[in-house]
Formats: C-alpha cells, structure tokens, sequence
C-alpha cells in the first residue's frame, strides 16, 4: 500500500533544503554543462559568440537567434526544476508555488550577478567591480537589454510554476518515493554527485552533437552498392565501414556508462543487494574514475 506523503506539512528547513539540492541540480550544474557544451563549440568554431563569451553572462550576444536560445534554456530548466522540486517537496500549498516560482526565477536568472556582487562588498575586487559597472551600463544604455532580463523573469517563474503543477501530477507514478527523493535518490546525494552529473551531461549533448552531423554524413554519401557489395571503390568502402565501427564503440561505452549509472542509482535508492565492498566501488567509479577518463581523453576536458 502506498504511503500517503501528501498530507504531512513541509516545515521551512526542508523547503530550503529541498530549493537548495534543486537549485544546485539544475542551476550549478544543468546550466553549467549546458554552458560548458556551447563554449566548446564556440572555441572550436561550430558557433560564432565571440572570443569573450562567457555562458554565465546576462547577456550573451546582441543577436536575436541566441537570445532566443539562452530564454528557452533558461525556461527549460526553470521546468525542470519545478518538476525536481515538487517530487521532492510532494505537498506544496498554492501560495509556496507562486513564491518558489519567483524565488527561483531570481536566483535562476541572477545568481551570477549576486554572487559577483557579494564577491564584489566582501573582497572589494576592483577588477569584478568593474566588471559589474559595465554590465549595468550595457542595461542602462539600451532598453531591449532590460526587456529582454523582464521576459527571462516571467518566462523562468511561469515555467517553473507550470513545472511544480506537473510535477506534483506525475509524483503518483514514483509512489515508492518520500519526501525529499528524486528519483528514489535522497535530496542530499546529489550533492556529492553534481561535478559527476555535470560531465555526463556535458557528455550526453557531446555525443549528440557528433552523432547529428555523422548521420547527415553517412546518409549523404551511402551508396546501395555497398550494401549489394556491388561498389569496388576500397577507399569508400573503408571509410563508411570506419564511420560505422567508430559510431558502434562509441556508443558501446556510453550504454556501459549509462548500466554503470543506473547501477549507482539503483545502489544509492536501496533497490539492490549487494555487499558494501561493491557499492562503493561502483560510487567511486560512477563519481570519480569515469569523468576523469571523460575529462581526459574527450573536448569536455577544455572547459573543466
């Protein structure tokens, strides 16, 4: 029998620690991949954002397609954290929504300059103050850069509203969940799991963004005497056959990866038996021995 989880008050220590594992999941470590992903293509020259492009910045360029791009990031992953926050939260009363929704849509949008701004009281670093005087010039000099934070604001607060109402619908398909699990997973494990977090997911966009264009590739120079074994061109034949088994190892390491990761899930929600020894082995390789590897020997290594 289900437990009922939707009837028990949420006391306001574990609201704020249930905003600050979501607000970490999502804006310290979503945001960042997503951030850490685009800056890679922008180094290697996929995408044109300038050699001072920083993914942390209020404003990222002064052209509309990107300004598109950053609002429906920032969008989705206010979302996201609506749907986080509700299956951990569980019961939230109509009134914590709209607040949590500002909140986050705030802290979602701002944190960077928050954070530059007490950095800047604290430490009285000329070099960030000067950088934060630039940026509020930059908003006072032109009145689309101030439409465009509004917009970002309602956009972040009513996703993440729309976000917490969906979330509390799907909560009654994860009934094996209590308050403060996402995922079957307690709120404070991740954490200790959010650099790891970050790489996969810096990883996951990589293999995407590898995996579109070589499609594209492969279907634009297929040749049916290949198939037929009717084309004798070697040098065409090697280089699909290449293309294939490169493509067919790449992802055989992303579904270990990926069995790896549902294992450490698995491991952390109490839904296997195994001993201690192996538990750990698998944390420590889920959180440590493969985003170093990841690091190491893949582009995600240039911005981490």
């Amino acid at each position: 029998m289900a437990r009922d989880t939707f009837n028990r008050s949420l006391d306001f220590n574990a609201k704020l620690k249930y905003f600050i594992a979501c607000y970490l999941l999502v804006w310290l470590v979503l945001q960042d991949a997503i951030g850490k992903f685009i800056t890679i293509l922008n180094n290697r020259g996929v995408v044109n954002l300038g050699k001072n492009f920083n993914p942390s910045n209020l404003f990222w360029t002064d052209e509309p397609l990107w300004s598109i791009v950053k609002f429906a990031i920032i969008c989705g992953l206010a979302f996201i954290f609506g749907v986080a926050y509700s299956h951990m939260a569980r019961k939230i009363r109509a009134s914590d929504k709209v607040t949590i929704s500002m909140v986050n849509a705030i802290v979602g949008i701002f944190g960077y300059v928050i954070i530059l701004f007490l950095i800047i009281a604290i430490f009285r670093n000329d070099a960030l103050h000067e950088s934060f005087v630039r940026m509020r010039d930059v908003i006072r000099q032109d009145n689309l850069y101030m439409a465009f934070i509004v917009f970002q604001f309602i956009g972040a607060g009513v996703l993440t509203f729309v976000g917490i109402n969906t979330g509390q619908k799907l909560v009654g398909k994860f009934e094996e969940d209590d308050k403060g699990k996402l995922l079957g997973i307690k709120w404070y494990h991740y954490i200790w799991l959010s650099p790891a977090i970050s790489i996969y997911v810096q990883s996951f966009l990589f293999l995407i963004y590898l995996t579109i264009p070589a499609i594209g590739a492969f279907f634009a120079n297929f040749n049916w005497g290949d198939l037929l074994g009717g084309n004798t061109d070697s040098t065409h034949n090697n280089s699909v056959s290449s293309l294939i088994w490169s493509f067919a190892f790449l992802y055989l390491i992303a579904v270990v990866i990926f069995y790896l990761i549902k294992l450490q899930r698995d491991v952390l929600a109490g839904k296997t038996k195994m001993h201690t020894v192996f538990k750990v082995l698998i944390s420590i390789a889920v959180s440590l021995i493969i985003p170093i590897l990841l690091i190491t020997f893949t582009a995600i290594g240039d911005n981490n």
